[in-house]
């Protein structure tokens, strides 16, 4: 299966035209993919692959013919989790994910040393959420995010000094929102992006239900705001596609100020590479919006040297479900 589709779009640090094609890869058949995301160790670009509560490491991407696997590890919950590489040339990674006990649900924190899993807040009785890495930080960073809700309420969360020896690391509330869907920080330099998926009442018509990795959802609206490096915002909220609707999405931090997103649609996708300013959507010609015919889900992008990395699984949980992967340029 290859699926392709050109967007005439120029970025200077691109080079030129975009021209973004997405092909199965063979993930192995034993169990279906049911979560991914993309990572790179030294000079390489791997997929981590979640079947349920088991995370296996792809051979180097491009690649040819059958996928070789190694196990990468388990979850304790396969509904939302992040993992990213453990300092060193090991295989060994850093993992998020979630608890759920009774009325409660923890963001926890999985170390490649073996250690006891361990929550990343104080509160024991606490509902949390979309657990992630901060994208675009350099080596040896450790810092993350999830929702808190709490009385109604939606509260982005960073949590840093991940890689101490502290008990719990550092935590700071960014914000009180209402009806979120996911948030992620993305650092650039000294400052920050947090992009919130957010459900604006009546900007989508007619939204339709789609079942994701963490269940059935509704699309939602993504925005965007600016924070200083004491993670406190510096300028309004802004909807960085207008009304578009997104089921989920992933960012990262490319050359020259820019950032990336690759988000999923009712209709396919829509990737994004711009400069944002604060208060402001992006230009209308810094994004594209590509019909697909099977329904994308768990997006990922990687920016890695000038190239950027996409992957996404096609028609969750059935049978011709299947591992997307591309480039922008091709290889």
């Amino acid at each position: 299966m290859r699926l392709h589709a050109i967007l005439p779009l120029l970025f200077a640090w691109l080079g030129g035209d975009m021209n973004i094609t997405l092909q199965k890869i063979d993930a192995g058949e034993t169990k279906p993919v049911t979560g991914l995301t993309l990572f790179h160790r030294a000079n390489e670009v791997h997929l981590l692959l979640s079947r349920k509560t088991e995370l296996s490491e792809s051979s180097a991407l491009p690649h040819t013919g059958p996928m070789q696997l190694a196990p990468a590890g388990e979850l304790g919950d396969s509904r939302a989790w992040d993992a990213k590489p453990a300092a060193g040339q090991g295989p060994a990674f850093l993992t998020l994910y979630l608890r759920a006990e009774s009325a409660v649900t923890w963001a926890m924190l999985k170390r490649p040393d073996g250690s006891q899993d361990r929550r990343l807040h104080l509160e024991p009785f606490a509902v949390y959420d979309h657990p992630h890495f901060v994208k675009g930080q350099p080596a040896g960073q450790w810092t993350a995010t999830a929702v808190k809700y709490a009385d109604g309420a939606s509260i982005p969360v960073v949590f840093s000094n991940l890689g101490g020896d502290a008990d719990l690391p550092m935590s700071k509330s960014i914000g009180n929102y209402r009806a979120l869907r996911d948030a992620r920080l993305l650092q650039n330099g000294n400052t920050y992006w947090l992009f919130l998926l957010m459900r604006v009442p009546g900007a989508i018509k007619s939204p339709t239900l789609r079942e994701l990795p963490g269940g059935a959802q509704m699309p939602a609206v993504l925005h965007m705001v600016h924070l200083n490096a004491k993670f406190e915002p510096s300028g309004q909220v802004s909807e960085v596609f207008g009304s578009l609707p997104i089921y989920e999405f992933d960012v990262d931090a490319a050359p020259n100020g820019h950032v990336v997103i690759f988000g999923t649609t009712p209709t396919g996708a829509v990737f994004a590479t711009g400069i944002p300013q604060e208060g402001k959507s992006l230009p209308r010609d810094t994004w594209e919006e590509t019909r697909f015919e099977q329904p994308l889900v768990s997006p990922s992008v990687l920016v890695h040297g000038r190239r950027v990395h996409l992957a996404a699984i096609a028609n969750l949980g059935k049978d011709d479900a299947s591992v997307l992967y591309g480039t922008i340029p091709p290889q």
